[in-house]
């Protein structure tokens, strides 16, 4: 939750307006919420056994967001495995 107590979702990257329609499989929005949670997972993987390469690249993490100093690109950090490619 945020510090006003919205829900915040680390892995649809978006607040939470219901919470029983964004997990209840039924809903279209638990079913992206499913697939984003995949997507991070498998980013988080490959962070874990080559991030350390990144920096070298000149790729960096904050705020949840990713940025490249050789071509000055930013952009969503579930992104920085497509960048470097």
């Amino acid at each position: 939750a945020k510090a006003d107590g919205t829900l915040w979702c680390t892995y649809c990257d978006k607040a939470v307006k219901q919470l029983s329609a964004h997990l209840n499989r039924i809903f279209p929005e638990a079913m992206q919420h499913i697939e984003n949670g995949i997507a991070v997972k498998a980013v988080v993987a490959k962070l874990k056994s080559a991030g350390h390469q990144m920096r070298c690249e000149g790729l960096v993490l904050s705020k949840r967001r990713f940025h490249c100093g050789l071509c000055n690109t930013s952009g969503n950090w579930k992104w920085i495995c497509d960048h470097r490619s």
